[in-house]
């Protein structure tokens, strides 16, 4: 029988204390994401079979924290006034010697200095004519040197699992180009840039490519050749300049930078022939952002300049269109790409405009950068993409043929994203997190839904199954509004099964549902506990996944509550610190998943050892010296004895609802039904016996050390010089909190409540914008500009977080820390000793001397966005990931009225 939950509460749950940052980016092989059409069938091959050699796929698809730069060089040269044939090959000095290759810089603008290198490639190819030579078969190694290093490293061609080449891509052509071949391969390059030591910027040089770009004829004499053929004497033939001969290399970079806006990258390749039709690319499974943003980058071998090559720079396309064309979701909005070197008609021109200076006759070769913004809407879900070239015709023109290598496209999007950082978390009921478990123990799973992407998602389904060794679970926390359904005889194992239903989770946040379970005991060999879940998309857009986890059982023969019948627990008796703060005001906030305003106070703040001590006044306050070393230590031992008495209703199951005894079928299970109890309400007493958590609970310390140049004002209040153009101004040093006065009405009206910035006060939460706004006025100050709260963030130094680069789970009070509730400004501090025995600041203040700015509560700011519909929030709260707290301002905003027990804000002046 199925029992259905719906969620009542707002209150965050337990969360997993991982010490790695977000995997900002994932990646998979994409599978014919690409697909093809054209208008003259016998002109080349269709994408119809994954081994056809001239077929345009999707190679690889990029999503996340992303972005890509690609660019490249021509191993030809054509310094022969007025033609547009190469005559020589280039050169380039290797230890003072000049060798055959090419080189290409990658200016700094290009790529963010922060970024961390994804993955890279290099594609080099050129022509094979049907001549003379001895060059009749691609050539698949070249030789390498990238930024960082001289030395040339030797690179093949890709491979896949038949150990035929991929990315060997050779067309035949039609007439009139039926003596030559095109070729482009692809060689990955991540390891070499990576040993180099994974510099990007700077200068790639290539050697070694056998380079075909002469059809070599018989002389009509010996040592005689037609007007304006050179005679090669090593070989003894004529070397016949043709409008086909090409040969270059390019690289292309994929790189993420944690400031990057969510993006989707498809890189499309194929060698593809198009002469006299059109090849059309359709990029879907995305949503463009709300503010459209989107590039494509476009490398090709260019075969012909007709009638000249003085066309190849004024578009004078005698032979028909040559352009590339993008198409918007609705077919409506069309855009064919040009610029100052590319006309619209002879987009293929012999151009490369990703290097500085832009190049223009290059030998056979265009590389060309592209804005497709114009064409993008918010929430499309697709782009296409048109390739065209002309066919000859009967005034004699050749035509225009492309050797189409590849084509990138770039598009920010604007989607949730749950696959990257969704997981896990196995703990024991009372929340340690340990290396192993004693079976019969009850454990607590966290299964955790986590939203790295920039828009809310919703309607998210999970449901996972019992594991075989588990012998009853129950769920204790369910995801905010979600349905929860549980079959406790379904499932694989038919130990049970969940099924949650209209999950969500706001952008940069975290929602999760909890179940206790209890593993099978005795289990004298060990074993494990495996965990896994599925997880449905969300109706906003993203890709069904599964989570898994595991956590390793220890051997045990004889069953019981672990800590108190048998012991080696980790648990000791802690007193209760003394309040610093004061009052909070309301014992129970609105929303509380608790009846008792303390309860969710004493689980969060004092199991987990927040370093704040229990509230003068209230039920935890009591809890203290003689209690936690006496009552504490047999109450949970009496509800023990007390629940097993009660183990005949524990069987028959009477029990309905959240608190509900378990339902187990046999003495021996009424036994761990009551530790299951036991420890449950251990979660109450947690303050009391250590057991709530992994942190110690830290008297109260002096204040830190003031960071920072302090402002002249009534409270707390620092510095921020003048940074980037923008003047000096003052930001609260700690979040705002109301001493005095009342909030008024959700529009401001009727506001007489003054922000105050004090250390160890409770911030202001569930207040509205506009609320926040007069709160900020009445105290003399104003609400912080989105880019004026940024700069506090970040610092002189422009970093990610307000204490570093690097993601610091535990530092800030976001879902990671395992707080589950907002602390007191200024909190998440650790006190340390500097070289000279003076206590220093540490944690989570910016290195201006601000507190909290990650973290802890959303921050309201006055930027206004969707003109001027909502208003900026910044820094993530307690339920944020690592995405929600990093100093960005830009994708969190709400509606001015919104109330939410995670926004709060700060004040400037």
């Amino acid at each position: 029988m199925w029992s259905v939950m719906r969620a009542r509460r707002q209150g965050r749950r337990w969360a997993s204390r991982r010490s790695r940052l977000i995997g900002l980016t994932r990646f998979s092989w994409a599978a014919f994401l690409a697909t093809m059409a054209m208008s003259s069938r016998d002109a080349m091959a269709l994408c119809n079979q994954p081994s056809d050699p001239d077929c345009v796929d999707a190679r690889r698809d990029y999503s996340g924290l992303v972005d890509f730069f690609a660019t490249g060089a021509a191993f030809t040269v054509n310094d022969l006034p007025g033609e547009d044939r190469p005559n020589r090959l280039q050169t380039i000095v290797v230890d003072g010697v000049e060798v055959e290759g090419a080189e290409v810089v990658v200016p700094a603008r290009r790529i963010p200095a922060r970024a961390q290198l994804v993955e890279a490639y290099l594609y080099f190819g050129g022509s094979l004519f049907h001549d003379l030579d001895e060059i009749d078969t691609p050539d698949l190694e070249v030789e390498i040197s990238v930024p960082g290093s001289d030395a040339f490293t030797k690179v093949s061609v890709e491979r896949d699992a038949q150990d035929n080449p991929v990315g060997l891509h050779q067309t035949s052509l039609p007439f009139p180009f039926d003596d030559v071949e095109l070729y482009v391969v692809r060689a990955n390059i991540t390891d070499v840039i990576a040993n180099a030591g994974g510099t990007m910027i700077g200068t790639y040089r290539v050697r070694g490519f056998a380079a075909d770009v002469f059809r070599d004829a018989q002389p009509t004499s010996p040592g005689v050749c037609s007007d304006g053929v050179a005679f090669n004497a090593a070989r003894g033939t004529c070397e016949v300049r043709h409008t086909v001969a090409n040969a270059s290399f390019s690289v292309v970079l994929v790189f993420e930078e944690e400031r990057l806006p969510p993006r989707r990258i498809v890189l499309f390749d194929g060698l593809q022939a198009v002469l006299g039709s059109t090849v059309t690319l359709t990029l879907s499974d995305f949503r463009v952002s709300r503010v459209p943003s989107g590039q494509i980058t476009v490398y090709a071998q260019e075969g012909d300049c007709h009638p000249g090559p003085e066309n190849c720079a004024n578009g004078n396309n005698e032979s028909g269109i040559e352009r590339i064309r993008v198409i918007g979701a609705d077919g409506s909005r069309t855009l064919v790409l040009s610029d100052d070197i590319n006309p619209a008609n002879d987009v293929f021109n012999r151009t490369i405009n990703t290097v500085d200076p832009p190049l223009t006759n290059v030998a056979g070769t265009d590389i060309d950068r592209f804005d497709i913004t114009p064409v993008l809407r918010a929430d499309d879900e697709s782009v296409t993409v048109e390739v065209t070239a002309p066919a000859p015709d009967a005034f004699g023109h050749s035509g225009e043929l492309i050797g189409l290598a590849y084509v990138i496209v770039g598009i920010d999007t604007f989607s949730p994203r749950f696959d990257l950082d969704s997981h896990i978390d196995i703990r024991t009921s009372g929340g340690e997190h340990l290396d192993a478990y004693y079976p019969g123990d009850p454990l607590r799973v966290a299964y955790a839904l986590s939203n790295t992407g920039n828009l809310p998602g919703t309607g998210l389904q999970m449901s996972t199954d019992i594991p075989a060794n588990v012998v009853d679970f129950e769920v204790v926390e369910e995801p905010t509004g979600a349905v929860v359904e549980i079959d406790r005889q379904g499932g694989v194992y038919g130990r049970g099964q969940i099924r949650a239903s209209g999950i969500s989770a706001r952008h940069g946040e975290v929602d999760d549902l909890v179940v206790l379970m209890v593993p099978e005991c005795p289990l004298p060999n060990g074993g494990s506990l495996e965990i896994k879940s599925t997880v449905s998309a969300a109706i906003e857009g993203g890709v069904p996944f599964t989570m898994t986890s595991s956590a390793t059982l220890l051997a045990r023969e004889i069953c019981g509550p672990r800590f108190y019948l048998y012991g080696g627990g980790g648990c000791s008796a802690v007193a209760v610190p003394t309040d610093r703060s004061g009052e909070w005001g309301r014992e129970s906030e609105p929303g509380s998943p608790w009846p008792w305003g303390w309860r969710s106070r004493s689980r969060s703040e004092l199991g987990l050892g927040l370093g704040s001590g229990a509230r003068s006044g209230s039920v935890v306050g009591a809890v203290s010296g003689k209690w936690a070393s006496g009552i504490g230590s047999w109450l949970p031992l009496t509800a023990l004895l007390v629940l097993l008495k009660l183990g005949r209703r524990v069987r028959r199951g009477r029990g309905r609802g959240r608190g509900r005894a378990l339902g187990v079928p046999n003495a021996r299970s009424a036994l761990l039904g009551g530790l299951f109890l036991f420890s449950s309400s251990s979660l109450l007493f947690g303050s009391t016996t250590g057991c709530g958590g992994d942190r110690p609970i830290e008297a109260d310390r002096p204040p830190p050390t003031p960071l920072g140049e302090p402002c002249a004002a009534p409270d707390a209040m620092v510095k921020v010089p003048a940074l980037r153009g923008l003047d000096a101004f003052c930001i609260d040093q700690y979040e705002a909190s109301i001493l005095e006065g009342d909030l008024g009405s959700e529009d401001g009206t009727g506001t007489t409540a003054v922000a105050t910035s004090a250390r160890f006060a409770r911030p202001a939460r569930g207040i509205t914008w506009f609320q926040a706004k007069a709160a900020c006025e009445n105290a003399t100050k104003r609400l912080c500009t989105a880019e004026e709260w940024s700069r506090a963030c970040r610092g002189s130094n422009d970093l990610t977080f307000p204490y570093g680069d690097g993601y610091e789970p535990d530092t800030c009070n976001g879902y990671d820390a395992i707080r589950r509730d907002a602390v007191e400004t200024g909190a998440m501090i650790e006190s340390r000793t500097n070289t000279e025995g003076l206590p220093e600041a540490a944690g989570c203040v910016s290195e201006l001397g601000a507190y909290d700015l990650s973290g802890n509560v959303s921050e309201w700011n006055q930027t206004d966005y969707f003109e001027g519909t909502r208003r900026g929030l910044a820094g993530g709260s307690y339920r944020s990931n690592a995405i929600g707290l990093r100093c960005v301002t830009e994708d969190n905003h709400a509606l001015p009225t919104t109330v939410d027990l995670s926004f709060g804000f700060r004040c400037c002046r």
